[in-house]
């Protein structure tokens, strides 16, 4: 009987926490000065070599279930977007694994994880000229996010 109503509140919270995953990602997907591209499951099996200019997904792709990418160089949807995702992330209870301050730039990585496997990894960049919000989410070790490395030093 215990197991029986723990089985339908999983039931009835998993379709809300993809609907909080792809949120941010649907109010930028059709907005003026926005660009955003979703990778879904399906398209990393027929080819794993995802990479951006800055990040290597390949070697991961297979533990992913998607990915969400938002970016803009536009500099009030770029404020937008910041403040977005910096509400996303403390609503999401999510933790800081590196935050790198540069000069004119600032990288950060966050994840959301269960005790044995991260759940989610953010990634954000921003520049004077850009800001980039990819969201991986599937089922990822702490070696797997090492993997997911500046492309030209990974790789190969």
């Amino acid at each position: 009987m215990k197991k029986r109503r723990i089985m339908m509140v999983v039931t009835f919270i998993l379709p809300l926490m993809a609907m909080a995953q792809s949120r941010l990602y649907e109010k930028y997907s059709d907005m003026k000065n926005a660009s955003s591209v979703y990778i879904s499951k399906a398209m990393m099996e027929l080819s794993e070599e995802i990479f951006t200019k800055e990040y290597y997904i390949g070697k991961v792709s297979g533990q992913l279930e998607g990915i969400y990418f938002i970016s803009s160089q536009h500099k009030e949807m770029k404020e937008k977007i910041k403040e977005d995702v910096l509400q996303f992330l403390k609503s999401g209870n999510y933790e800081d694994l590196i935050v790198h301050k540069g000069t004119g730039s600032q990288t950060a990585f966050y994840i959301k994880r269960t005790q044995e496997n991260v759940k989610e990894l953010i990634m954000t960049t921003e520049s004077d000229k850009k800001i980039n919000f990819i969201q991986l989410i599937g089922d990822l070790t702490l070696s797997d996010i090492k993997n997911i490395t500046t492309y030209n030093n990974y790789a190969k």
